[in-house]
């Protein structure tokens, strides 16, 4: 785990006060968690790169931010995790799910998009979700409380159809982002309807020239 210089506290109470660390933005290599290990802070924000994309310590890490901070967590952007990692990382962040309010997700290298099915269907509160991939467990799973979607999907792997369905349940939807140029998907079957469904319900579509 990485050293976060927390500073020394000489007191003869036995209960530990707690830092007053609210934010943390980390992007280290990452060593093994002790299972023992407690942190004396709750955090709202964490967001976490790590450095040597193959390490296996992402969950071990996230698993000891969550024994302090997992009813305080807020917003969670996680980066660079490793194929191999998600079906860890997916259980490790399982704490979190009732009251985060945003994810960012690097899932690019996802080879079994269902890992994160069950964090999706486990959120209360969720509004917001950046991922880099779309797959549609994930589509499928995405939470009624949501308001804002971001994904970085090639064009071609987008199921308009499979969209529009997602759309329609998401009722308070009020943000899109897709890295797409709106004429792609325009030209996708069915996109030109889509869009159009979304601009009557006055959602923010945005496309890549938008950015």
């Amino acid at each position: 785990m990485p050293s976060l210089s927390i500073p020394k506290r000489h007191s003869t109470h036995k209960k530990v006060k707690t830092i007053d660390l609210k934010s943390l933005g980390l992007c280290v290599r990452l060593r093994p968690s002790k299972s023992t290990t407690s942190l004396p802070f709750e955090l709202n924000k964490l967001n976490l790169i790590d450095t040597e994309i193959l390490t296996p310590h992402q969950a071990s890490f996230l698993s000891t931010i969550a024994r302090s901070s997992s009813s305080s967590m807020r917003t969670l952007s996680l980066s660079s995790i490793s194929g191999s990692a998600h079906l860890a990382v997916s259980r490790s962040i399982l704490p979190f799910a009732p009251n985060l309010r945003h994810l960012g997700l690097s899932n690019e290298s996802l080879h079994d998009p269902v890992h994160y099915v069950r964090f999706l269907e486990s959120t209360t509160a969720l509004r917001s979700l950046e991922c880099t991939s779309l797959s549609l467990p994930l589509l499928h799973s995405l939470p009624d409380s949501l308001r804002g979607l971001a994904t970085m999907e090639e064009t071609r792997n987008l199921q308009v159809d499979q969209l529009k369905i997602a759309f329609e349940r998401l009722k308070g939807l009020e943000r899109l982002y897709f890295a797409c140029s709106k004429k792609e998907f325009e030209g996708l079957e069915q996109g030109t309807e889509l869009v159009k469904e979304m601009e009557r319900r006055e959602v923010e579509w945005h496309f890549a020239e938008d950015y």
